[in-house]
């Protein structure tokens, strides 16, 4: 990657873009999956939290790793094949990108992080004590939905819907239709699908505390094994 800023542009600035969107579309050209998700390791397999800006990904794995789980990524999260064939989560960056409301809630003194640019409101909160820096065989992937009842609701994600949800929450960067990366991409997705188990998840972030949600997640995990 060849990076030349503008005059002015700070470190920080560089920073959010560059493991953002320019990471993952560097990740997609190698053939690996990228999915709008946070994740974590959940009895020695990965669970991704998919979900648009707003939708409590990130307020999910801060939640988690306050409980003492170790996180796998946050936003974006790769998921390629190993050595055997199998679906597995890759680590990314041992940070969470929390916004002041999110700190707030959680009972965070905001003061002691930095905001991950200047101006925002959004907070870089570090968890290198408790981050899994291996891939972790992929388990479980919650699609998280947005409602207005103060109640979770899960519904299971079968069939051709399986692929349809993924690529809604993936990082969909255009990569030349053909090639191997390409090819590669939707190997993983269908390795991906067939492999974990899929759930949409339909949550009230502004009337449901994040504790009783994850409670939720964790009923239904143990649910389907």
């Amino acid at each position: 990657m060849t990076i030349e800023p503008f005059p002015g542009a700070t470190e920080e600035d560089i920073r959010v873009f560059l493991l953002d969107s320019v990471m993952a579309c560097a990740v997609q050209q190698r053939g690996i999956a990228v999915f709008h998700a946070s994740a974590a390791e959940i009895g020695g397999r990965a669970v991704l939290f998919c979900g648009f800006s707003g939708a409590g990904k990130t307020a999910i794995a801060l939640e988690l790793y306050d409980r003492g789980l170790r996180l796998l990524a946050d936003d974006s999260c790769a998921v390629s094949l190993d050595r055997t064939g199998a679906a597995v989560a890759l680590p990314g960056v041992p940070q969470l990108g929390v916004w002041h409301d999110g700190l707030t809630a959680a009972q965070k003194d905001t003061a002691a992080y930095r905001p991950i640019r200047k101006g925002l409101k959004k907070y870089a909160f570090p968890v290198a004590d408790r981050f899994c820096r291996q891939p972790v065989p992929l388990a479980h992937i919650f699609f998280l939905k947005s409602s207005n009842r103060a109640s979770v609701e899960i519904h299971t994600v079968s069939g051709a819907n399986k692929l349809k949800e993924m690529y809604q929450y993936g990082r969909n960067i255009s990569l030349t239709e053909g090639t191997p990366a390409k090819i590669e991409h939707f190997k993983n997705w269908a390795v991906a699908g067939g492999q974990a188990k899929l759930a949409a998840c339909r949550i009230n972030t502004e009337a449901l505390p994040v504790g009783e949600t994850v409670d939720c997640l964790f009923e239904e995990m143990a649910r389907r094994g």
